[in-house]
């Protein structure tokens, strides 16, 4: 299911393990058994960026990341959206698939917090 047509030349698509997220971030037991109890497959779909999408960029956005969540239940826990967004630095748009349907969530990213 396809909810947004991105630019062909934006493709990533690279499978994330799970288990990576788990040790670049520290993850603990109970993230862990949410992770494999509603995630089936994590997916780094497109990367929005001046050069896969031939457009000058902003200084205060350099690029924005698109991973395709593909769930195990209708609603997958915030936390694990929130956790797999902090390890990441620049922003994110998940898509998140169940069955026939796409959610889509982002999540504000401040370039820095000393400002």
């Amino acid at each position: 299911m396809i909810l947004y047509q991105y630019p062909q030349s934006a493709a990533v698509d690279r499978s994330i393990p799970k288990n990576k997220l788990y040790e670049q971030g520290a993850a603990n037991s109970k993230l862990k058994q949410k992770f494999i109890d509603e995630v089936a497959k994590i997916t780094w779909a497109y990367k929005l960026s001046a050069g896969s999408l031939n457009i000058q960029t902003d200084t205060l956005l350099q690029e924005v990341q698109i991973f395709r969540i593909v769930a195990r239940t209708a609603d997958i826990d915030l936390s694990i959206i929130k956790y797999i967004d902090k390890l990441i630095p620049t922003p994110v748009i998940f898509e998140v698939v169940y069955n026939d349907r796409i959610k889509v969530i982002a999540t504000y990213k401040r370039v820095s917090q000393a400002d």
